[in-house]
């Protein structure tokens, strides 16, 4: 007779046939699986399980017992380690002779979460689950309370799909703080304690679990035990445990619709009258799962998912397609290390990408033999695009990409008044607005960050002080210090929006309309904030002089003056129509002319709104 081996078809990646067990992680039945399905935001599973047994002379002779559990479950998997899980049910039971009370609880419920990583690599994989279990109170049952019971289970898992075999072997152990003992009372029957599952004493958990996989169906075999501490004279037959035979098939192309089907066989707790709790001879399971997120590992309509076939040793398998699948890593050029999440665009499906696992790994449906163009793409790196040749069959093919991190440098941004005191204040970014955000200092007025190298302007933003904008050059990998030294706004438009207020006067030469060079200063910030404001139509330049001399030579000089600020202004790009000069000489004072200092407030140059929009 010919010698049989395993001979694998087709590997999957990590997410091969997995789905939810009966308290929403992932796993088998009872037992938890150290693996994860993809994790994202839009990695969630949901869908409905369901255990029936219904025996007589069952759990003493005489008495027929049902048991009915239906439960919704949901789990999400924000992050490669991370699965969050729930479970909400209720359980349900006959009442048949000889006329037990009806058992029933409604809104059992099952919180819990799972962490596990990779040891070293994804073949073998460990983690911890913990969970809270609330089972309601029964009304038919003098006393009952809620169950709020505890456990914590550290799960391994090894992968042997990463190896070529088509196995993944599981084990669970762990320990469960139980408080089921008081949804009964001490008159209540050993069938009520089965219905609620009832147990005396804090449990230690015990779980062994395989699975083979072929094709869209993965085959399951477990083991369970409930070790109920504190129980003197019992022996290890005593203890509730059962086997589990089932199997889950996956319909769709991209495995995220899953059916299960399987068996409780529960004779170990039966042999002895001595039991803690009797299990039932058998028990039934079904659920139907669906997995969101597991398309975009699965484009192309095919399924990737670990294919085994029995073939005689020696014997020669002719060839039944004409096309081939590739597989492989991306990684980062310079580090090695693995891209995740990376797509995948395939010769001429440039719509639907696959998408690298969170090792880096990806494996393509079937393409057709020959060359085609390939590109990967992600955010932060830059595009790959390359001809590649597909091969009949299976062949390999790692891609690097290249971080755009490495193209950058650093902004190191410092703003402060002349006097050395940071402020808070924003930055922008006037050549680059629609690529690059404000930013904004923080209390000590610094901002670092990290920006693509090449030439930027920035201009700064602080109330109540002049903008001042820098070209800085950004060198790739090298961190460059911007320092912004703030004057104080000189010019602003008044909060009822009727003046443009300065900070101090327009100085001429004395008795002349000749402006002086720190008179020009301010009004050049006059004509950048009438620039940046084109809501203002027209401006009245007024000029003011104090009552010193002779009245119409000070009208005359307040008007030369007015008219010399609006030739300063047309010069500096203001439309002269937008501006009409004044000249009021000393018939409007602000403050006494009786004083010198009172006559400095007096010789003034006013801007009055009068049109804007």
């Amino acid at each position: 007779m010919a010698q049989s081996e395993f001979s694998p078809v087709e590997v999957d990646h990590q997410y091969a046939l997995l789905s939810p067990n009966l308290y929403g992680s992932t796993g088998l039945y009872r037992i938890f699986s150290g693996e994860q399905g993809p994790d994202g935001n839009d990695s969630i599973s949901f869908g409905f399980y369901g255990y029936y047994f219904n025996q007589k002379d069952f759990p003493t002779q005489g008495i027929e017992t049902e048991r009915a559990e239906g439960k919704l479950l949901l789990s999400y998997t924000p992050l490669p380690w991370l699965e969050a899980f729930a479970g909400v049910g209720a359980v349900t039971s006959n009442n048949k002779t000889p006329a037990f009370p009806l058992v029933r609880q409604v809104g059992n419920l099952d919180l819990g979460f799972k962490f596990s990583r990779p040891l070293g690599s994804s073949f073998m994989r460990a983690g911890f689950v913990t969970m809270l279990d609330v089972d309601q109170v029964v009304k038919t049952i003098t006393g009952s309370s809620t169950a709020l019971s505890a456990q914590g289970v550290a799960v391994f898992t090894m992968n042997f799909l990463e190896k070529g075999l088509p196995f993944r072997l599981h084990a669970n152990a762990g320990y469960r703080k139980d408080q089921t003992g008081g949804i009964v009372n001490s008159t209540s029957d050993e069938r009520t304690r089965v219905i609620t599952k009832s147990l005396p004493d804090d449990v230690l958990l015990v779980g062994l679990g395989a699975e083979y996989v072929r094709n869209a169906l993965a085959v399951n075999l477990e083991y369970t035990l409930d070790r109920v501490m504190g129980q003197s004279g019992k022996t290890f037959l005593d203890h509730p445990q059962r086997v589990t035979l089932g199997a889950t098939y996956f319909p769709a192309s991209n495995r995220s619709l899953a059916i299960k089907l399987g068996s409780d066989v529960g004779f170990f707790a039966t042999r002895s009258a001595n039991r803690v709790l009797r299990e039932p001879t058998y028990g039934i399971h079904i659920g139907v799962m669906y997995q969101l997120g597991m398309a975009k590992y699965n484009a192309g309509g095919s399924s990737p998912v670990t294919s085994f076939d029995v073939q005689p040793k020696n014997t020669v398998v002719a060839p039944v397609r004409q096309d081939g699948r590739i597989f492989g890593l991306v990684t980062e050029l310079n580090s090695g290390q693995a891209v995740a999440d990376a797509k995948l665009f395939l010769c001429d499906d440039q719509e639907s990408p696959i998408v690298t696992d969170r090792f880096g790994n990806y494996r393509s449906y079937p393409l057709p033999v020959g060359a085609c163009t390939l590109r990967i793409q992600k955010e932060g790196y830059a595009e790959v695009v390359e001809t590649i040749q597909v091969l009949q069959g299976e062949s390999k093919q790692d891609f690097s990409m290249v971080s755009q991190e490495r193209r950058k440098g650093s902004l190191l941004i410092q703003i402060t008044d002349e006097a050395g005191q940071p402020l808070q204040g924003e930055i922008t970014f006037p050549e680059h607005e629609d690529q690059i955000k404000d930013i904004q200092t923080n209390e000590m007025g610094q901002i670092r960050i990290k920006i693509n190298a090449g030439s930027y302007a920035l201009r700064t933003r602080v109330p109540g002080m002049k903008f001042q904008t820098k070209r800085i050059d950004v060198v790739e990998g090298e961190e460059t210090q911007v320092d912004f030294v703030l004057e104080p706004e000189m010019v602003r438009i008044a909060q009822d929006q009727k003046s443009i207020e300065i900070n101090s006067q327009i100085q001429f030469q004395s008795g002349k309309a000749v402006l002086t060079e720190a008179g020009k200063r301010i009004l050049d910030d006059v004509a950048v904030l009438m620039l940046e404001n084109p809501q203002i139509k027209k401006v009245e330049i007024a000029g003011h002089t104090d009552n010193t001399g002779d009245a119409n030579v000070n009208l005359d000089l307040s008007q030369r003056r007015a008219e010399s600020v609006k030739l300063y202004l047309v010069s500096k790009g203001i439309d002269a129509g937008k501006m009409e000069a004044l000249g009021y000489g000393q018939d409007f004072p602000i403050a006494s002319n009786q004083t010198e200092e009172g006559r400095t407030q007096n010789r003034r140059v006013e801007f009055k709104i009068v049109a804007q929009d």
